[in-house]
């Protein structure tokens, strides 16, 4: 079952080593939102948004200015139609070699949660998770939890599955703001490359191969 694959690879993520977060990420997103039956068609990574700063917390130059003041971000992953479509999931990962000396994974997550209020308030999506080798959060419309992934069980998993697996169908609200790092295609005057597929093919509709 799904479940048991998930709850396999949750229990596992403490005793995993990594040498940088971005290793942590590129190996782990991939297989998490497999797990959760999602298309590789729709995971994106290296999101950009932008979003409104609050003018409490602009300096008084900033404040005095005309107009809304925006700040961009970066969300490590996320699950959309495309790349203009109102993000379904957004996904943050983060290792990290150990906990902060005297704090919990409770201290630890609550931290982590303010960084992903920020990231769902510019992206605006369905689900909103952050996997790190400690815990995983999720934030939706309804509020959120928390798993300590030291102490994770079987039911914890089903839990989460039941959440996070993939819908039916994806949203379809455009939003226009948002960008990924990744490119499907490079076309010249004289080829076109599919970065994805790894195929060239002339303009004259003669295939080159990989």
């Amino acid at each position: 079952m799904a479940s048991e694959l998930l709850f396999k690879f949750l229990n596992g993520l403490p005793d995993r080593n990594y040498d940088t977060s971005t290793e942590f990420v590129y190996q782990n997103i991939a297989e998490f939102l497999d797990i959760l039956q999602y298309d590789p068609d729709n995971i994106f990574y290296e999101l950009s948004s932008r979003y409104k700063v609050d003018p409490v917390h602009l300096d008084e130059d900033m404040a005095s200015r005309d107009g809304d003041v925006y700040r961009f971000t970066q969300a490590d992953a996320g699950v959309a139609r495309s790349t203009s479509s109102r993000p379904y999931m957004l996904i943050e990962a983060k290792y990290s070699e150990e906990l902060p000396p005297g704090e919990d994974v409770g201290v630890y997550n609550h931290v982590l949660s303010e960084e992903l209020g920020v990231q769902a308030d510019a992206f605006n999506p369905v689900l909103s998770i952050y996997l790190t080798n400690y815990s995983l959060l999720i934030l939706h419309d309804n509020g959120g939890s928390s798993y300590d992934l030291r102490d994770i069980s079987m039911s914890d998993a089903t839990e989460i599955f039941e959440i996070l697996q993939a819908p039916e169908e994806l949203p379809q609200e455009i939003a226009p703001s948002i960008r990924s790092a990744e490119i499907s295609s490079i076309q010249t005057e004289y080829f076109q490359l599919d970065t994805v597929e790894g195929s060239v093919e002339s303009l004259d509709g003669i295939g080159i191969g990989r």
